[in-house]
């Protein structure tokens, strides 16, 4: 099993599609939140961490040939690995049960599910629940 962690996202949002690359998954406001609850700096997280998103953009999760592709990728992608799941968008479509804070076996890998760290989530709009998503992250790195 691979020592690195994978962590699914669900897209760029809207940026340019030149900046669209798995190299720069994850390395916006969802990442620099998920970084700080991992206590680590960004340029730690991204050195430290494969990441990939499930489609390149917004509007691709209405082309069901993209989420099928993608979930394809993904799957690939986890086997063999450890891997972080960031929310239900992403769990729903790849079949994964979402048992939140916990490490699973299946899909040839191990994988968590966490709630998205999109400042649209409110699952960390309180304190406790913050606490219980640091509690789980720190030391994955």
């Amino acid at each position: 099993m691979s020592e690195r962690l994978l962590i699914v996202g669900e897209d760029f949002g809207e940026v340019d599609d030149e900046y669209r690359t798995d190299l720069l998954a994850l390395t916006g406001q969802s990442g620099k939140r998920l970084a700080t609850l991992m206590g680590v700096d960004l340029l730690t997280f991204v050195e430290r961490t494969d990441r990939m998103n499930l489609v390149s953009c917004p509007s691709d999760w209405k082309d069901r040939g993209a989420v099928i592709i993608g979930g394809a990728k993904v799957l690939r992608a986890m086997r063999g690995r450890r891997a972080l799941i960031l929310g239900h968008r992403v769990t729903d479509t790849l079949g994964l049960r979402p048992t939140l804070f916990t490490w699973t076996e299946g899909y040839g890998c191990v994988y968590a599910v966490i709630p998205h760290t999109s400042g649209r989530n409110r699952f960390y709009n309180t304190q406790e629940n913050v606490e219980i998503a640091r509690k789980f992250l720190r030391g994955l790195l």
